[in-house]
């Protein structure tokens, strides 16, 4: 039974820590567990115990093996560590971003408030452009978004507060240093193996900084657990081997050199260590020792004493067996209140034992807790335990990898007792020859069949013998081998191959074995898509592990700047070479506020993804001309261009291309309709113009008409009076002539 957590911490010491890591071991390191994962670990790497097949095909019998299969070769088939290559190979290509989101309310503010400024730039963007060019004075134009969408988009992937890029770089410093990438791959070997991967975070007591260490999870001692998240199990411990020497370094001042002496006289002939050793010559600081480490969440009970005294108001911290409640009294007519409350803190103990002694380090209340600033309540063990499947996939094969080793085995005792070709020999035929007046003898005969070819034999059948009249043949050459058995053991063996194929989802696409070139592209897309989608519980898994570690290194960067009060100083690698980097206080706090972050990890794009995106803006590109058909201007694909190349996520640069093509359709759309709009202006002046010449020519002929009339209306008045006129005259002239012939006649 555990060690209650219910007591004073004052008295939880070395015993207590002792007992319980003794109980620990007791309860968890004889499970089956442990046992299955250093077998499943086994087969993934072709390095099963052979005893089982040995113990099949060559049973033992009064201790002594079956001489059946002794000269056949037991050494397993690596088929599996094909496929298990296949799946590390393919998961170790999907690289993540860690992104470390300020999600304090401060910060959200600011994020808001950035967001909004940016929105109101765009809308104000077309209009300052108007005044530049009126003006005539050219603008600096900012880069800014094209849709609410893409804002927000970029809000999320590429603006970062100054803090949250320090501590992204402080992740990925730590991991560099810890040489994340070889961890993740023997993370990964276990995953494939067991199904489980775990890891561990601390602070170093020497440098001061976090770092990162790969557990075996065959070392690994944990109780069941629901879910795939193990570091929120109560307890966690890892055995570990080491030197006494690095006991020595590890545990510095805590043991004297008489116990340490001791502790060599307790593994000498363990461990592979000599079967004694001479206390004078050092030799013992060569020996391995088995440390048991372990922590465990406890709960530590605070009892604090507050009140008023005179008037005064006070807190301490008082005994643990002081009892809780009020205590109210007069003294000298003055009420004094005393007020003693308990308060559960939840915390983390551990300690480093080794085995089979009584000795122990680095016990008691862990240092440097990591705990969340929005709930310091909340703390976490050094161990990042994460569950990516029930069953393994390691474990789901291992039948099929028995099959076949025992097929392959049969197979190779098949062929090599295979009988060879040679010859049958009829004895009877051969005897008692006679050439050129000598007897040969029947080796002689078939030394001269064999050498030159020529068969000399004398024929002693009789007539009733059928068998032999039927086949006179003396000397017939017989074919050897093994017929049908041995492919019967091939095709078993082809059969499980494909079965551990179907369990694992590594079809014929994604281990390229058997590609055929009549295949089309399709299908094969759609097949790699199958053997991807029976894998993604180990990418889940994969991605899970960055985030919890990425998110308490995160929170031990904050301790360690905390406590410290000093800025982290280091060099980080990146893509341009090394870059010098200052972590100070302000990931802590900024006015005031705690800083709190939580973890986003996105998968990195691929390089088939990378070259999908260029294909698509290479076709955009070639159809500048035409954006019905999806083009969009150089401009537009220099700006996308260079977002890839600079590693802006893809789903950015997917969004961006998608709206520049659609904001293509759209200008193109806009154009077309002011061309359209423009040709029914200039067609509607055409007829405008038309009538209006019509009009005027309309216009022209009634004047020429109603001068025409005018004309002829005049000339008759004219002729008219000039008529009336002549006529006076006439009329005159008559009355004179007719006045003259009066003056005659008189």
């Amino acid at each position: 039974m555990y060690p209650s957590d219910l007591i004073d911490p004052l008295q939880k010491g070395k015993q207590y820590c002792l007992d319980y890591i003794k109980e620990m071991e007791v309860q968890l390191s004889k499970s089956e567990r442990r046992m299955s994962m250093v077998l499943h670990k086994q087969y993934a790497n072709a390095l099963q115990p052979t005893d089982l097949y040995k113990d099949f095909y060559n049973p033992k019998k009064d201790g002594i093996r079956n001489d059946t299969y002794l000269n056949t070769n037991f050494k397993n088939l690596p088929i599996l560590v094909k496929y298990k290559n296949i799946v590390l190979n393919y998961l170790a290509k999907r690289d993540y971003d860690v992104y470390m989101d300020a999600i304090n309310p401060l910060s959200i503010q600011t994020k808001a408030d950035e967001e909004l400024k940016t929105w109101v730039k765009m809308q104000l963007q077309p209009i300052i452009n108007q005044i530049s060019a009126e003006a005539g004075i050219p603008q600096d134009t900012e880069q800014l978004p094209e849709t609410r969408e893409e804002l927000q988009l970029n809000m999320l992937f590429n603006f970062r507060l100054p803090y949250e890029v320090q501590m992204e770089l402080g992740v990925e410093m730590v991991k560099n240093k810890s040489d994340w990438n070889d961890i993740m791959k023997r993370l990964r070997e276990d995953m494939f193996a067991t199904g489980f991967l775990c890891t561990s975070i601390e602070i170093d007591t020497i440098s001061k900084q976090p770092r990162i260490e790969y557990c075996p999870i065959e070392d690994m001692i944990f109780e069941e657990f629901t879910g795939f998240d193990g570091s929120k199990s109560i307890r966690i411990g890892q055995y570990r081997y080491i030197t006494i020497a690095d006991l020595m370094l590890e545990a510095g001042e805590q043991f004297t050199e008489e116990e340490i002496l001791e502790i060599a006289s307790k593994v000498t002939n363990r461990h592979g260590n000599p079967l004694e050793f001479n206390r004078f010559n050092n030799e013992h600081h060569s020996f391995k020792i088995q440390i048991l480490d372990c922590q465990w969440f406890s709960v530590d009970t605070i009892k604090t004493m507050s009140g008023y005294s005179y008037g005064n108001f006070f807190r301490r911290e008082v005994d643990f067996k002081t009892p809780v409640g009020k205590k109210t009294w007069e003294d000298n007519g003055v009420l004094i209140e005393r007020e003693v409350k308990a308060t559960a803190i939840k915390t983390v103990y551990g300690g480093k034992w080794i085995c089979g002694t009584n000795y122990i380090y680095d016990y008691g209340k862990a240092r440097n807790i990591l705990r969340k600033q929005d709930n310091p309540k909340e703390c976490s063990l050094k161990f990042k335990l994460y569950k990516a499947a029930e069953t393994s996939p390691a474990a789901s094969v291992t039948e099929f990898v028995d099959a076949i080793q025992m097929s392959w085995i049969k197979l190779r005792n098949v062929l090599a007792k295979a009988a060879p070709n040679g010859w049958d020999v009829d004895l009877s035929a051969l005897e008692d020859m006679v050439l050129d007046g000598k007897k040969i003898s029947v080796s002689d005969t078939l030394k001269m069949k064999i050498e030159t070819g020529i068969g000399l034999y004398r024929r002693k059948a009789l007539l009733e013998d059928d068998v032999y009249n039927n086949s006179p043949e003396p000397i017939k050459y017989s074919q050897g081998g093994v017929g049908s058995l041995a492919m019967d053991l091939i095709n078993d063996i082809n059969q499980n191959i494909e079965f551990i194929r179907q369990v694992l989802g590594v079809n014929e696409a994604m281990d390229a074995s058997t590609p055929q070139a009549s295949q089309l592209v399709g299908v094969q897309q759609i097949a790699l898509a199958g053997s991807q989608n029976a894998i993604d519980h180990l990418l889940d898994a994969q991605s899970k592990v960055n985030e919890l570690v990425a998110i308490d290194i995160a929170r031990a960067i904050q301790l360690v700047v905390r406590v410290s009060k000093e800025s982290i100083v280091d060099y980080v690698l990146t893509e341009n070479g090394k870059k010098i980097i200052e972590i100070g206080n302000e990931v802590n706090q900024i006015n005031g506020e705690n800083i709190i972050y939580s973890c986003r990890i996105e998968a990195k794009p691929s390089q088939d993804q990378i070259v999908s995106i260029k294909e698509k803006l290479n076709m955009a590109l070639a159809n500048s001309q035409n954006p019905e058909a999806g083009g969009i201007e150089i401009s537009d694909a220099i700006e996308i261009e260079r977002m890839i190349n600079s590693g802006v996520n893809l789903k950015l640069v997917s969004l961006c291309l998608q709206n520049r093509i659609t904001k293509a359709k759209e200008n193109a759309r806009k154009l077309a309709e002011q061309r359209s709009m423009v040709e029914h202006e200039n067609r509607m002046k055409e007829i405008e113009a038309a009538k209006q010449s019509q009009a005027e020519q309309e216009a022209r002929k009634m004047e020429a008409e109603k001068a025409l009339y005018s004309y002829k209306t005049d000339e008759d008045i004219r002729k008219m009076e000039a008529e009336v006129l002549a006529k006076s005259k006439l009329d005159a002239l008559n009355s004179e002539f007719k006045k003259s012939e009066q003056l005659l006649t008189q």
